[in-house]
């Protein structure tokens, strides 16, 4: 039960209740800022909804061919400090590759939100929000 929860939290889980839930507002998208390098950059949104965080992030790469090998997370930190991996992908060198996250968070508690080599730890973009 608890690997098919994280399965469902980080493919991003649909939930349709009776229609007594309201509309999420619409996500605003963000640039993230880079960290240390200038090959990769992206985009972030980010909607609360009832179970959580809804994420979608557009990532680009510069054509390199290293970059291939390069696997990349995204990592939200909550405002305590605790962090969740909810994604991870390919470099794709040259192109855009676009994904769908989330988390069971809501907006308020997250803090920041990293894009971090896999093999390393080190961060490459950054976003970071302000928790109400």
């Amino acid at each position: 039960a608890v690997a098919a929860a994280a399965v469902a939290v980080a493919l991003g889980v649909a939930v349709r209740g009776g229609g007594d839930e309201p509309a999420a507002p619409p996500a605003a998208v963000v640039a993230m800022t880079p960290v240390g390098q200038d090959e990769l950059t992206a985009t972030i949104s980010l909607q609360g909804v009832a179970w959580g965080t809804r994420m979608h992030l557009a990532c680009t790469e510069e054509a390199d061919d290293e970059a291939a090998d390069t696997t990349y997370a995204l990592v939200v930190t909550d405002a305590d400090g605790g962090t969740q991996q909810v994604a991870t992908w390919r470099g794709l060198p040259g192109r855009t590759a676009e994904l769908d996250a989330a988390t069971d968070l809501d907006p308020d508690q997250i803090a920041a939100i990293e894009v971090v080599v896999v093999d390393t730890g080190e961060p490459v973009l950054t976003h970071a929000t302000t928790p109400s």
